[in-house]
């Protein structure tokens, strides 16, 4: 019996050590059998394929690194037709896939690092239900995000994901997603495959290489969702039907905007396509219902039928980023470039960017236009025509809940001499009121290019103050006025989408190149630059300042009280002792977060302003990022969470004037802090 025992207990060690072994993997290795690596770095150019069915591959930690300069297209571990197969504790980086799944089912792949590989960590291919049925769980990917997998309905909110894989994930609900990839490239994305009436809201997919991929997938609806600066498609589209595609924005993709190939019946509405290679590219008898789609503005053809594309399409109610049939024409490659290409009809287009009204003729011209006169007062909704015109006296805006689209008409004069009281030094005496003048409440100005004026947008003139409130001014071009671009003194005014260069040619303490005086107006989106004085002067309660680029200058944003400022990029203010933002006066209690200051004499300057709020702001190259209290007392002050980088003399100065200020938990690179209260 001794004996018995003992063989057992022979036996079961031999299996024990058995099962212990590891071996070192080989570049191009075929695996047949159930296999442990050895742990170590190797690198594998050419990867690694599974050969057979029911194989478990235990990477057992070992990395697997690939060169996607000797193998573009390579993938870290190959599965194909394959079922049954393990895939687990692998990390795997550097190939064009990290792993790659092809028309396989029963398979699972768990518990592995998948990153910094160049297209995406795990690329899986379908032609049937069946090859959804794998299990793919707790894999980490570019980033250390994780990478998702899902083959039955899901409903998903607010998450951040580093790839998203859908699979025969039939009425799922996708909303307020995030999909980051690497850092370092453009890679990963959303695909969904074989998987019909799904909603998508709010999906930002954007520096990844394709954002949105639905392949073999219908009568989906994906909606007011961001794909920007992918590496390859903002929306790709392959062999599905009847899929609506609205209210997204699709900008600056390398490839398409919009990319769809053997599908028909979809529908692209309202979105925004810009700056793409191809705004949208269709093949193989792709024919989508297009309108009311803002098509701007893209690097080789804003649509353009491939080579396979010998559907005719039409697409009326469209922007194309002009109103001359002769540019839209260029802009659009069909059987006028390659005879074996559909025709497109284009007829009746937008006239302006949607939203609008203003539609061509289907002759297409956009004729119900006005020329503008001068010393015209406005008090009904008016489309100006395009053209150049000199209106020594401006003109006015006198009824309330008017639009004007100045349609890029071209408005001037010559900074009016007349345009202030000689020898006063009372800058209230300034008419000011330039070009353009509000005297009336929620209006839209929008559109307009105002050149040489006194000041481009104002609501005053000499003495008298109109301060009119909740009226937009959008998509304005104003350039070398005398005083301010545009000055505003009412309440609830929006400022969004302008350029704003060169105002404020008569140098005074008051110019500016955005000038609001009012409470609660919102400053967003704009371009300042250039501007003599301050680009932005915000000199009212609570208003907000958000994602405007501001550069050049003496101060980029200058703020009396409870601002919101809020990321904005402010470089490169120099003169006269520039400062990217300044905080002043006696009202303090700003908030500033995200913004990147980058480049300036000093980053922040705060004095005689008390109790402001600093929260994850990035601070480049400036001589001091924040300088508290130089010129006048200031405390209560928090700083946290910032990040300072290479400026040159301090990240924070603090004088004696400033007191009982917080300060921790930033990220100082190659700077310091200089605290005169704690210098004994």
């Amino acid at each position: 019996m001794k004996k018995i025992l003992l063989f057992w207990g022979s036996l079961i060690f031999f299996i024990g050590f058995v099962s212990a072994e590891c071996i070192i993997p080989t570049d191009g290795m075929v695996i047949t059998e159930d296999t442990v690596f050895c742990e170590g770095e190797y690198y594998l150019p050419n990867g690694i394929t599974i050969g057979a069915d029911n194989v478990v591959l235990d990477c057992n930690g070992a990395e697997l690194i690939g060169n996607v300069s000797i193998n573009e297209y390579g993938s870290g571990i190959d599965i194909f037709q394959k079922n049954g197969v393990t895939i687990e504790n692998c990390t795997i980086r550097g190939f064009s896939f990290g792993l790659y799944l092809y028309a396989g089912s029963n398979n699972d792949i768990l518990n592995n690092d998948i990153k910094e590989n160049m297209r995406t960590d795990i690329q899986i291919y379908v032609s049937s239900d069946l090859h959804c049925n794998n299990m793919v769980e707790n894999n980490i990917g570019s980033g250390s995000r994780p990478i998702k997998f899902f083959n039955s309905n899901i409903t998903l909110e607010d998450e951040i994901f580093s790839e998203l894989i859908l699979c025969n994930a039939d009425n799922s609900n996708i909303k307020n997603v995030t999909i980051i990839g690497s850092e370092n490239l453009k890679n990963n994305g959303i695909y969904i495959t074989r998987t019909d009436n799904s909603n998508f809201t709010n999906i930002n997919s954007s520096n990844n290489y394709w954002a949105i991929w639905l392949f073999r997938s219908s009568n989906n609806i994906l909606t007011n969702s961001t794909m920007n600066n992918n590496g390859f498609s903002g929306i790709r589209l392959n062999h599905g039907s009847n899929n609506m595609l609205t209210y997204n924005t699709v900008n600056n993709n390398e490839e398409g905007g919009i990319w769809i190939e053997y599908s028909n019946n979809n529908n692209l509405l309202s979105n925004n396509i810009n700056y793409n290679k191809y705004g949208v590219y269709l093949n193989y008898g792709s024919s989508p219902t297009m309108s009311y789609n803002n098509i701007n503005y893209n690097i080789e053809y804003n649509l353009y039928l491939g080579h396979s594309q010998q559907n005719n399409i039409t697409a009326p109610l469209n922007y194309w980023g002009t109103i001359n049939k002769t540019e839209i024409d260029i802009s659009i490659k069909d059987y006028h470039d390659d005879p074996d290409n559909g025709r497109v009809d284009y007829t009746p287009f937008l006239c302006e960017p949607y939203p609008t009204d203003f539609i061509s003729d289907e002759d297409g011209e956009c004729r119900v236009c006005t020329v503008p006169t001068d010393g015209m007062e406005i008090t009904e909704d008016t489309t100006f025509c395009q053209g150049e015109y000199y209106l020594p006296s401006g003109i006015s805006i006198n009824a309330n809940n008017v639009t004007l689209n100045c349609n890029g008409a071209i408005l001037k004069n010559e900074n009016n001499s007349t345009s202030y009281l000689s020898g006063s030094s009372d800058y209230n005496s300034y008419v000011s009121g330039g070009l353009i003048v509000l005297r009336s409440d929620n209006n839209v100005i929008k559109n307009c290019v105002i050149l040489n004026s006194s000041s481009g947008i104002n609501d005053r003139v000499l003495n008298v103050v109109w301060c009119k409130n909740n009226n937009s001014l959008i998509n304005n071009t104003i350039v070398s006025s005398t005083y301010n671009g545009i000055r505003l003194c009412g309440n609830g005014n929006l400022i969004k989408n302008n350029l704003i260069e060169k105002n404020g040619l008569g140098f005074y303490s008051f110019n500016a190149g955005i000038y609001v005086s009012g409470d609660d107006n919102l400053v967003e989106g704009n371009i300042v630059e250039n501007n003599e004085n301050r680009n932005i002067w915000a000199r009212g309660v609570n208003n907000t300042i958000e994602n405007n680029n501001i550069s050049t200058g003496r101060f980029g944003i200058a703020s009396l009280s409870s601002s919101i400022i809020v990321g904005n990029i402010i470089k490169n203010h120099w003169a006269s002792y520039g400062v990217g933002i300044e905080l002043s006066g006696f009202g303090g209690n700003n908030h500033l977060e995200n913004n990147i200051l980058i480049n300036n004499s000093v980053g922040v300057d705060i004095f005689a302003s008390n109790s402001n709020t600093f929260v994850e702001n990035k601070f480049y190259l400036n001589n001091i990022g924040i300088k508290a209290g130089s010129y006048g007392h200031t405390s209560n002050n928090i700083i946290t969470k910032n990040e300072f980088e290479n400026n040159n003399y301090y990240a924070i100065s603090v004088y004696l004037s400033s007191f009982n200020n917080s300060i921790w938990d930033n990220s100082l690179y190659d700077n310091d802090i200089y605290d005169e209260n704690r210098i004994s």
